[in-house]
């Protein structure tokens, strides 16, 4: 063999191993993407617990329930419940530290179903009606806690607030604020507002209309 032919003859043979090594080396294979998690919604989402109506259903099933636990839910254990009644010729704004079962009873709310309004109804004597009736949602709603104690102080307790009255003004001024959504249904009115993330029942008004 010529000599000056050898080195080209290897060089060759090298390089076609290796096309051959390369060509039977087979590629890792393809793995499919991972499959997409389940959109279908399968599982109940809560309701947005900043928005009234849609938490409303949540709400009114404590109110009709009967287990102590919901009715202490209802309302925050700082604030309590206030409630405005005329049992008397006086209209009274009471104070409980929770919903008592006395005016749970007096809370007809079975068969609401919520619908928006403009404006809380008022009621005529004369025609012993209501101005609007069936279960309204009123936003924006607000309830003069703060005049009704001075109110009642000076026309029933017959004298002005005290030192001794701050803590509660104090106390009726910030719930005034937190009033946001009044709910009206056979003659009761509801107020609510949120204290620390949770929805609370803040003043309820079983007052009879036209009694005194």
């Amino acid at each position: 063999m010529n000599a000056n032919r050898a080195p080209a003859l290897l060089l060759a043979t090298v390089v076609l191993c290796a096309a051959a090594c390369t060509s039977n080396t087979q590629a890792p294979p393809r793995l499919p993407p991972a499959p997409a998690g389940n959109r279908s919604g399968s599982t109940p989402v809560d309701p947005d617990t900043s928005d009234f109506t849609a938490f409303w259903p949540s709400l009114m099933a404590r109110l009709l329930s009967a287990d102590e636990a919901d009715l202490r839910a209802l309302t925050d254990p700082v604030y309590g419940l206030y409630y405005l009644d005329n049992p008397g010729a006086f209209l009274v704004l009471g104070h409980e530290p929770r919903l008592t079962s006395e005016l749970h009873r007096r809370m007809p709310l079975r068969g609401c179903r919520l619908r928006a309004a403009e404006a809380l109804p008022t009621y005529d004597c004369e025609t012993d009606r209501w101005s609007g009736g069936g279960c309204l949602h009123v936003p924006g709603a607000r309830l003069p806690l703060v005049k009704l104690f001075r109110e009642q102080l000076r026309y029933v307790e017959d004298r002005e607030p005290g030192p001794e009255d701050q803590p509660r003004l104090e106390q009726l001024r910030e719930l005034e604020r937190r009033i946001t959504d009044a709910v009206f249904y056979r003659g009761v009115f509801y107020y609510f507002g949120m204290v620390d993330g949770a929805w609370r029942l803040i003043a309820v008004n079983v007052e009879s209309p036209c009694s005194a």
